[in-house]
């Protein structure tokens, strides 16, 4: 898999926790917010690539590098779903997704992608 399609199948799952927020139970929105996404694998695929399997592959993930990644999105909407206040999951949803969106990936041979 890409960066490109590891973004866009992050994008995906997102959109899907986006479209639930409010109507789906909010330990299954917890589950799908903690799982491993596609960014995760590839990160975790780069970090053996460039010979480091015990590191911590958030470090290799580009939405951590250029973004701060996904944990303190995870745990702010985690909070906000357990107190009920969907406006402002939404919102962190909408600004993570935006953001996933902004990334600039790179590619064979050290180009980028930029935004998609």
């Amino acid at each position: 898999m890409s960066w490109s399609e590891a973004r866009d199948e992050t994008v995906r799952l997102w959109e899907k926790i986006r479209s639930s927020l409010g109507s789906a139970h909010p330990t299954d929105l917890l589950t799908d917010i903690n799982l491993i996404c596609p960014l995760c694998d590839e990160a975790a695929q780069e970090r053996t690539a460039q010979g480091q399997p015990d590191a911590d592959a958030c470090a290799f993930c580009i939405a951590y590098q250029q973004a701060g990644g996904c944990r303190e999105v995870c745990a702010e909407i985690s909070t906000r779903i357990a107190e009920k206040d969907w406006d402002a999951a939404w919102a962190i949803a909408d600004d993570f997704i935006a953001g996933l969106r902004a990334l600039d990936l790179p590619v064979e041979g050290g180009r980028r992608e930029g935004p998609g």
